[in-house]
């Protein structure tokens, strides 16, 4: 069987929303199945890709937007670039491929509808297309753009999210139920041992992930923390990765008198060394699909305080971490406060939080996922 796979990140460097379909990509080559990737740009340098090309893969980079807005002419130009995305560049090469089937990865829950060329390449092949959706700022459609997503959604063999929030959220966008919808967990690194508690105080809570304050609500965690504990002594917070927005919230955590006791780490690629040393996770995200953040810190026996956007239903509030509203200082302050004054039980949650993951987690989505796409192979082909 070949399989063909897309990405449609192009912003971004490698990331969570990619480790999925590069397992989806190493498993199909175990079963020695042709595979070629279209990759984001900016991840074409990363670790990841060369392990795919020594694997076999062929790996292609993603070509440049091609969205268009909407009335006629837009409607025009869009079917000109779906007609000539598949005789040109890097969807010659998928029609050339011709694939058994196409597994779409991606970034938003429509991403595909906004990609004629995509669209030109399932038309020239007549491959079966699943999409798996990493993420859904749950903005409203309008009418037109909601026809394109539905038809979009309701043309895949499979449209797969990696929660159920991310599910139910597309449907209430859409007004309808595609009929099509399913669940496909990321994968997520489980250490055989989780690190030991690390000694305290200070207790060390930790933020991880890109540095984009909006999305990742990392203003608002910096405000909540000195809302909730300016005044109480032993702990400190650190910033876990990188993106356009440090200089920012170095800014941000002197203004608000915690800048001695916050700290911008840089990116630290294996979670169990963040883990190592740190208590509790703080996710403070305005929106997720479902965050590898906070599986990765269940997995290391780590508590987590997070908002309630994708994944949430992961957490038991009071026993395994804490909930509250996305993008409320307010409710993110009240968490912290309540969290703080139960930090003696921290390591008894973490514990918790390890064993209910490892009681719901799929250990190998990528082999489900696959075999997804198995299935959806074309009879004729």
């Amino acid at each position: 069987m070949r399989i063909a796979i897309v990405t449609t990140n192009r912003l971004y460097p490698w990331g969570g929303a990619e480790h999925l379909w590069h397992a989806v990509a190493l498993a199909a080559r175990a079963r020695r199945w042709p595979v070629l990737a279209v990759a984001g740009p900016l991840t074409l340098d990363s670790a990841p890709i060369g392990e795919l090309r020594a694997a076999g893969v062929e790996v292609r980079v993603l070509p440049p937007s091609t969205a268009v807005g909407g009335g006629r002419l837009a409607a025009l130009r869009a079917w000109r670039q779906r007609f000539l995305g598949a005789r040109r560049g890097v969807g010659r090469a998928l029609r050339d491929f011709a694939p058994d089937a196409i597994l779409v990865s991606q970034c938003g829950a429509f991403d595909g509808a906004w990609e004629p060329w995509l669209q030109g390449v399932i038309a020239a092949t007549g491959a079966p297309y699943v999409t798996i959706t990493h993420n859904n700022d749950g903005q409203t459609l309008g009418g037109g753009d909601r026809v394109a997503c539905l038809d979009w959604c309701r043309r895949a063999r499979l449209a797969t999210f990696v929660s159920a929030e991310l599910a139910d959220l597309a449907v209430r966008q859409l007004g309808v139920d595609p009929g099509n919808l399913s669940v496909v967990q990321n994968p997520v690194a489980i250490p055989a041992t989780p690190p030991p508690w690390p000694a305290s105080p200070p207790y060390r809570l930790a933020v991880v992930g890109r540095l984009e304050a909006h999305e990742k609500g990392l203003d608002l965690a910096l405000a909540a923390t000195a809302a909730a504990l300016s005044r109480a002594e032993g702990w400190e917070l650190s910033l876990h990765g990188r993106g356009p927005d440090a200089a920012m919230l170095r800014a941000q955590a002197d203004q608000l008198g915690i800048g001695d006791r916050v700290r911008l780490a840089g990116y630290t690629p294996d979670p169990v060394e963040i883990w190592r040393h740190h208590h509790l996770c703080v996710l403070a995200s305005r929106w997720e699909g479902f965050s590898l953040v906070m599986a990765e810190a269940m997995a290391c026996g780590r508590p987590v305080l997070r908002t309630a956007s994708g994944g949430a239903n992961w957490i038991e509030p009071g026993r395994t971490g804490w909930l509250c509203a996305p993008g409320q200082i307010e409710a993110l302050t009240a968490a912290l406060g309540t969290a703080w004054a139960r930090r003696a039980d921290w390591a008894s949650m973490g514990a918790a939080a390890r064993a209910a993951l490892l009681s719901r987690l799929d250990r190998d989505p990528a082999t489900t996922l696959l075999d997804l796409l198995a299935t959806c192979q074309s009879p004729a082909r």
